[in-house]
């Protein structure tokens, strides 16, 4: 179990863009958090800590790979392909989950309350749809490829309805 958790780390830590702690004397001239240019944890956007790239390239990297899995899944030859790529939505998801929900998707709320609501939707939908990857990739890994072709339609089935109640557009 160690060994899976130490892989699982160094996935997300690779997505999420973690780097080793620099020494105390290193990048003094950079310009601090908060200021125009910074680039520490959570880059130039100041969106969360780690992020490198924004939640809608998070969102592209699932739809891409979600297309593309959807159309192979089923071919057994393509195992160690369809494992990459339900690892790199797995990858997307954990990069837009750790993002606050869009601001489209909050402006929608008429409150602090109601914008809340809509954040903890947004997360939890993620979670849902996390789930649901980890059960496509058993089901690939167990060779059940029509579990995972139905599992990839409950992935889409629950991206357009949180689009939809989101008012996310898709690109």
């Amino acid at each position: 179990m160690a060994v899976a958790g130490a892989v699982v780390l160094v996935a997300c830590s690779t997505v999420l863009g973690f780097q080793p702690e620099r020494p105390a004397n290193q990048g003094q001239n950079q310009a601090q958090p908060g200021e125009r240019g910074a680039r520490g944890p959570g880059g130039p956007s100041g969106r969360g800590p780690g992020m490198q790239f924004p939640t809608s390239q998070a969102m592209n990297i699932m739809n891409r790979s979600l297309r593309q899995l959807s159309g192979q899944v089923q071919d057994a030859t393509k195992r160690e392909e369809n494992l990459r790529l339900i690892n790199a939505m797995q990858q997307g998801c954990v990069a837009a989950k750790a993002q606050p929900a869009p601001d489209d998707a909050l402006a929608r709320g008429a409150d602090e309350a109601e914008r809340a609501k809509i954040a903890d939707r947004y997360h939890r939908s993620l979670l849902a749809a996390m789930e649901l990857m980890l059960e496509t990739e058993e089901s690939i890994l167990d060779g059940k490829l029509d579990d995972a072709v139905n599992k990839l339609r409950e992935i889409a089935a629950l991206r357009d309805k949180m689009h939809v109640e989101m008012g996310i557009k898709d690109e």
